[in-house]
């Protein structure tokens, strides 16, 4: 059975897409198999992973709203070798329909039930927002994972997020949520002391911290895979930490 990763936060900014897709990138560099579910209507994941987005007759907006549609109808090759089901701006029109849908919470988690058997690890991608589509993901989910800058602006937004995930508790009661920091900078004295204070006030804070680099937008403007910037990149070995972390999770031994 799959490992089910959701990246979520409400805060834009974070590295919420950049971490699920250098996470998808790592695991398929040591060769789990990865489906990368984008339910996030911006699709920024999906244009990411595919050349021609726009020419997609269905993603998973059909999956949420249309009865009969599976994921196998949708998942296409990304370009970086794992597959995706991916997203488009009609996903945006999503949370006014599932308003209407008896059992609406429970429709990726069904959808993904039938596909898990073929992967190891099935990441999503969440929208900034916390909506019925959201829900769906952290239903599905076994783990959610928050990234965090080191700032007190990005702090402000931990308690609504907290709140938004021990809110679906009743539904899922074994989901896992952790946060981490991402585009941490140990040249900058103030994101060291917000660092050392989140890591005080937060006790689901991971310890593994995502560094600051370059690569990232690099690859990103040329839509190839982290690894093609090198295995030695900081976001290369940071992500090969933060697997390991999340492993060490669902092992057990990881007691944050």
């Amino acid at each position: 059975m799959a490992k089910k990763i959701a990246f979520m936060n409400q805060k834009g900014g974070v590295g919420k897409t950049t971490s699920a897709l250098c996470l998808a990138d790592v695991l398929f560099f040591q060769g789990y198999k990865v489906l990368l579910v984008d339910i996030d209507a911006q699709a920024n994941s999906t244009a990411m992973t595919i050349p021609n987005p726009d020419e997609l007759t269905k993603d998973i907006t059909d999956v949420l709203l249309t009865p009969g549609t599976s994921l196998s109808d949708i998942i296409v090759k990304s370009r970086l070798g794992y597959d995706l089901a991916p997203s488009s701006i009609k996903l945006s029109s999503a949370d006014i329909h599932l308003s209407s849908v008896i059992a609406r919470e429970f429709i990726l988690k069904t959808a993904l039930s039938r596909v898990e058997h073929l992967y190891h690890y099935i990441i999503i991608d969440c929208p900034p927002t916390f909506n019925n589509v959201t829900i769906n993901a952290l239903i599905a989910s076994d783990l959610v994972l928050s990234p965090l800058l080191p700032s007190t602006f990005s702090m402000q937004a931990v308690k609504a997020m907290t709140e938004s995930v021990n809110s679906i508790k009743s539904l899922n009661p074994n989901l896992g949520y952790y946060y981490f920091l991402t585009q941490f900078d140990n040249r900058l004295k103030n994101y060291i002391e917000n660092a050392e204070y989140i890591k005080g006030v937060l006790p689901n804070l991971l310890p593994t911290v995502i560094r600051i680099d370059n690569n990232v937008r690099r690859v990103q403007d040329a839509k190839v895979s982290i690894l093609k910037a090198g295995y030695s990149t900081k976001s290369f070995l940071d992500y090969s930490d933060l697997l390991e972390t999340i492993n060490e999770i669902f092992e057990g031994e990881k007691n944050v």
